[in-house]
């Protein structure tokens, strides 16, 4: 996954490296911003969970988790589920066991998080920006 987003971090510099090289005059920075959009990979994440039992953990696009899931992970007490791809949107819910949802995520294209589950909340990898902190945050009922 990392030589995946290093090689398309060179690409997307020789994209604007290519764009740089216009004659005056001529620039379309938004055609170069949709152009390293395109080669940015979508955010992945992963659980990690310390919660005590098995839990299944959903990814949701809007604030609550009542829409359908965009990503669903099943994971043992004490286990890391593989990285998946969040390509729907770069905001997002968790829910867990479907009784609980998470506030509102902002996911960074490009970065991978490991989303600890501690049984009362998450902890992140990465900062995620959410609703309630940029570090953590704690779980509500539906």
């Amino acid at each position: 996954m990392k030589t995946r987003i290093r090689l398309l971090s060179l690409l997307a510099g020789a994209i604007l490296l290519i764009s740089s090289c216009e004659p005056a005059g001529e620039e379309d920075f938004g055609d170069t911003l949709l152009l390293l959009f395109l080669v940015t990979p979508p955010a992945s994440i992963r659980f990690t969970n310390n919660s005590g039992s098995t839990a299944t953990y959903t990814m949701h696009v809007a604030s609550g988790c009542g829409d359908s899931a965009m990503l669903t992970f099943t994971v043992a007490n004490g286990q890391t589920s593989s990285y998946q791809s969040v390509t729907t949107s770069h905001r997002a819910a968790i829910g867990r066991n479907g009784s609980t949802c998470s506030s509102k995520l902002s996911l960074i294209r490009g970065k991978e998080y490991t989303i600890t589950d501690t049984g009362s909340g998450y902890t992140f990898s990465e900062p995620i920006q959410t609703a309630d902190s940029p570090a953590s945050l704690t779980l509500s009922g539906l």
